[in-house]
């Protein structure tokens, strides 16, 4: 860590012994606003930190500047680009039609299909299950025909807008667990 340099503090009768590496922001100061010890105030002399007013000595010399910072990533606009659709409020769709699968997004597995619009929260998918498919559905994800991929809904998202979660026409629900009726 550094040299190692004995201070004026006593720590059970012993001299409390300092690095010579402090952190840059000297925070270690804070919590004493009485004077630095003479060795701490020769510490920060010697080094490129800024002392907060009233501690120790006023300021001691300027940092250095680092490396330049790296350039931000470019910040795809809506509606272009490859993978998860960016899509501006005027670029959602009023209404569409979303599939309804069991398991998993298969011909095997189509329970029907409803149609939602942007009125329309998760809450009221869930509720058009029960009552237009009979369909009471505990688990729900958000899968893409012939895809393994499923991204669960948790019962917290239920107030979000459905076309916000289901933003591209790939998108489907998938039901995980049905409730029995029994």
């Amino acid at each position: 860590m550094g040299a190692v340099v004995a201070s004026a503090a006593l720590v059970n009768g012993k001299p409390l012994q300092l690095s010579v590496k402090l952190p840059r922001c000297a925070c270690f100061l804070r919590a004493n606003k009485s004077k630095a010890p003479a060795a701490v105030t020769t510490l920060l002399n010697s080094s490129t930190l800024r002392v907060p007013q009233g501690i120790g000595q006023s300021v001691v010399r300027e940092a250095q500047p680092g490396p330049p910072l790296p350039k931000p990533p470019d910040i795809r606009q809506p509606g272009t680009g490859k993978g998860r659709p960016v899509n501006t409020v005027e670029q959602l769709q009023e209404s569409r039609e979303l599939r309804i699968y069991h398991a998993s997004c298969s011909d095997e597995a189509l329970l029907g299909s409803i149609m939602v619009t942007s009125e329309h929260k998760i809450a009221d998918v869930v509720r058009m299950l029960r009552e237009e498919l009979d369909v009471h559905a505990t688990g729900l994800c958000r899968g893409a025909y012939g895809s393994e991929l499923q991204v669960p809904i948790h019962k917290g998202q239920h107030y979000k807008p459905a076309l916000t979660v289901f933003t591209s026409k790939e998108h489907h629900v998938v039901v995980l667990d049905v409730a029995d009726d029994a």
